[in-house]
């Protein structure tokens, strides 16, 4: 933002219950954040709450194809069964369910498919680095015994070197997203 000239104030908040006014801001934003919500259509319904008619909702969301709902599949393995009705953070990477979650608030949405890179030096590394700093991977590493953490270490290496498009021993893993902007319908 700096770099920029932005003057950017930062604020961390509940997204399924945001502090602020009702049609507070002209822009809400949120970057593969608001989708690991657990309540997605309480959350949808927070980020209209605070948008002003007419304003904007910016959001970027891992598509249900991507090498990151494969990974998020794996994982979802070694964990107990969610609640019923709860959908995956993906979802939201799809069309019809945003359509769903913010039905006629919207006015006009537009997507755009994208795709990110994970790089890294080799898949094994890659795999020790999301065990340690990706917050969800990290969580459930914790939480196994010592030869699940293996079988799972095993998988995700295997998953991520399927995926690789590098060529050599170096990791290139691309992840598809979608970049949405729905315009709050203006009542």
């Amino acid at each position: 933002a700096a770099a920029e000239g932005l003057k950017l104030r930062f604020e961390e908040a509940d997204a399924q219950n945001l502090p602020y006014d009702d049609a507070q801001f002209d822009v809400v934003i949120s970057a593969i954040g608001a989708m690991f919500a657990p309540n997605h259509q309480k959350t949808a319904s927070e980020l209209l709450r605070v948008c002003r008619p007419g304003g904007k909702i910016g959001l970027t969301c891992w598509t249900p194809t991507s090498s990151v709902a494969q990974m998020s599949a794996a994982l979802g393995k070694y964990l107990p069964a969610p609640p019923a009705g709860m959908k995956p953070p993906v979802a939201w990477g799809d069309e019809g369910y945003l359509r769903s979650l913010f039905g006629s608030a919207i006015g006009n949405l537009h997507i755009s498919y994208r795709k990110h890179l994970f790089k890294h030096p080799s898949p094994a590394g890659y795999v020790e680095y999301v065990k340690q700093n990706y917050g969800p991977t990290a969580l459930i590493f914790r939480m196994l015994p010592a030869e699940a953490q293996a079988k799972l270490t095993e998988e995700l290496t295997e998953q991520v070197r399927s995926s690789n498009q590098s060529g050599d021993a170096s990791l290139l893993v691309p992840a598809e997203y979608i970049e949405v902007v729905i315009t709050k319908a203006a009542n």
